[in-house]
């Protein structure tokens, strides 16, 4: 037989609003902490993370909660963790949590976009040796998000889209509004798809080279971040070197082109996107993947 439990039905009903507004009022402490859930990956946390370090620079008590997944990233950007991050065990009582946001541009001004990034990202050893960058005008990077976008079916109904139709439609148009390209370099995280469906790429520069496949996620996206030209995916990875790029050249937001879209469906335009950016908007035939 069923055992009712504290939380059911109408004793449920009435507990629950009164539970909310216990902890509603212990909650009224000076430290706000960003609560956070598993399963993430850089580019999620890096909104996360300047949330709290936007904060900080207006005399806020903002932290992130911890997730195991950003442990990984703690070398990457040293100071990362000691400032910005705070461990379940260490929330307190009175702190009041809040969801996260990913509208950047809304949220947060160019300047505090640029704090961040010099502040916490640029400073890391992944980039000592490659500020200032070298790339040619006439060089272009591309990345290409593969992975569980495709693998995963509950995730490629959303994630997934016409790879090369884009791609061919940002090139395009790269090389109409700066001038031809020399040479294209391919960052992925599936190199063997790209050399199998992209070999097509030569008809626009003479020049392609597919980035090392043992390149750590770090490296990926400090070369990607490095580039004055760039076409990005729809990925928050991409989006935020993106964001680096910028502020690394300061004056080459146009040349870079991303998808309209963050998820595919439904097709709204993404909120992480930098307004200055060039954006697709539609390909020929649409955006679902072709067979």
């Amino acid at each position: 037989m069923a055992i009712a439990r504290p939380g059911d039905g109408i004793q449920g009903a009435l507990l629950g609003p009164l539970k909310s507004r216990a902890f509603g009022l212990l909650r009224r402490g000076d430290r706000d902490v960003m609560w956070t859930i598993p399963g993430l990956g850089l580019g999620n946390f890096l909104y996360q993370w300047l949330w709290a370090h936007a904060g900080q620079q207006q005399g806020l008590d903002r932290w992130v909660l911890e997730q195991p997944e950003m442990r990984e990233w703690y070398d990457v950007f040293p100071g990362v963790r000691e400032r910005l991050i705070v461990p379940r065990s260490q929330v307190r009582m009175t702190d009041r949590r809040t969801a996260g946001s990913y509208s950047v541009f809304a949220d947060n001004s160019p300047g505090e976009i640029d704090a961040f990034a010099r502040d916490l990202l640029l400073t890391a050893p992944v980039f000592a040796d490659a500020l200032p960058p070298t790339s040619a005008p006439a060089d272009i990077v591309l990345h290409i998000r593969r992975g569980s976008y495709y693998t995963d079916e509950s995730l490629r109904r959303y994630y997934g889209m016409d790879v090369p139709g884009y791609l061919r439609v940002a090139l395009e148009g790269s090389t109409r509004q700066d001038g031809p390209i020399e040479r294209i370099t391919v960052l992925s995280n599936d190199q063997a798809w790209c050399r199998d469906q992209l070999g097509w790429l030569g008809e626009f520069a003479g020049t392609v080279r597919h980035g090392d496949p043992s390149a750590s996620a770090a490296e990926d996206f400090r070369d990607l971040a490095l580039a004055r030209r760039s076409v990005l995916g729809n990925s928050t990875f991409a989006y935020w070197a993106g964001y680096l790029s910028n502020v690394i050249h300061g004056d080459n937001h146009a040349q870079v082109w991303a998808p309209l879209f963050h998820i595919r469906e439904p097709k709204w335009q993404a909120v992480q996107l930098d307004p200055r950016w060039s954006i697709v908007a539609d390909i020929p035939g649409g955006w679902e993947e072709k067979a």
